[in-house]
């Protein structure tokens, strides 16, 4: 494929990184999924159990792979490759988590990866020996500063709707988590060039710029943390990881090509197969999304549990009461279970 080896660096590490980025996210989960199934009174924040904080420095290794990826390939072609976090946490989230695996799953991963090594091959691989006086000529023009405009004022807006709609759909958290992301790679990239400069012999830190990015570049990486974890704590991961990594990977390659106009002087047919690619993981994520339960964590189990609980305290007026048999139902629906015909 002729590819510059400095580019396929940046690939390998990409690539790790994400199957590491895989097993810290699902590790987090467990410890969700084990928090959920106890008694109201008995759980802790997720924050003070040391398992969660494991899958953290797992999932923070993983970024800080990636972020030094973007110093060696842009981020049109780095972020894609969370095809393999996609691929590799449908494996790890139905053998040791117990979230179902259905043939359209198999499809929807298939799809996905082919959808990805298009958007690979087809987008754009440019040299990006960029100075900070360089970076500050680009993200200075009128395109950018409208997009980063509209990506604040989307952020704000969702932010203000999150706590009313995030329990509807994991795409909701997830899309401020995205954008908060698109935030963290424009940053991470532009500071692995400059610190990729530097090594080299032409130092870039003497400048205000690359400082304010790290400050900017922190709380948003934060930010994702957070609205991650309120995703997973809510949907299974075999339904997040997906959502998230589609999302992600088309709000950064859009702010990459925004920012560093990846795509000016591209031919058109390299921009259909980019947009192909593009549709492929969408359709991928569609067959993985759709037409599960609303609920087959430990959550929903927790929560049957509570209800049945409360059923059998004297005196409960806390929720509407359940026959036995509604009881069982409720139970057998969380498991996943069929349900029996009515007698």
């Amino acid at each position: 494929m002729g590819r510059d080896p400095l580019v396929v660096a940046g690939i390998c590490m990409a690539v790790g990184a994400n199957l590491v980025i895989s097993g810290g996210l699902n590790v987090q989960k467990w410890v969700h999924n084990q928090n959920e199934a106890l008694p109201e009174g008995e759980r802790t924040p997720y924050t003070k159990q040391p398992l969660w904080w494991i899958g953290l420095a797992g999932t923070i290794a993983g970024e800080i792979f990636n972020f030094l990826a973007f110093g060696f390939a842009g981020a049109a072609v780095v972020t894609p490759l969370g095809a393999v976090c996609v691929v590799a946490n449908e494996v790890i989230a139905c053998l040791f988590l117990g979230e179902p695996f259905r043939i359209r799953d198999l499809f929807g991963v298939i799809c996905t990866v082919c959808g990805s090594v298009l958007v690979v091959l087809a987008a754009p691989v440019k040299e990006r020996d960029l100075t900070v006086d360089d970076f500050l000529k680009l993200a200075s023009g009128g395109v950018f500063v409208a997009y980063i405009s509209v990506v604040v004022l989307a952020m704000v807006g969702i932010w203000r709707l999150l706590p009313k709609v995030q329990h509807k759909h994991p795409a909701w958290g997830l899309t401020l988590c995205s954008l908060l992301g698109t935030l963290t790679v424009l940053c991470a990239t532009a500071l692995s060039n400059f610190l990729r400069l530097t090594a080299s012999g032409r130092p870039q830190t003497g400048h205000v710029t690359p400082y304010v990015l790290a400050l900017v570049m922190v709380p948003s990486a934060i930010g994702q943390v957070r609205y991650l974890n309120e995703t997973m704590e809510r949907f299974d991961n075999t339904t997040v990881v997906p959502v998230y990594y589609i999302l992600f990977t088309l709000s950064t390659v859009t702010g990459s090509a925004m920012l560093y106009q990846d795509f000016y002087d591209q031919s058109a047919a390299s921009i259909g197969l980019f947009l192909f690619g593009v549709a492929q993981c969408f359709g991928g994520v569609l067959l993985l999304t759709t037409g599960r339960r609303e609920s087959h964590g430990a959550g929903a189990k927790a929560e049957a549990h509570r209800r049945m609980q409360g059923h059998m305290q004297l005196g409960a007026v806390d929720e509407p009461e359940l026959s036995e048999r509604e009881v069982e139902l409720e139970l057998e629906e969380a498991a996943g279970a069929p349900r029996r015909g009515r007698a």
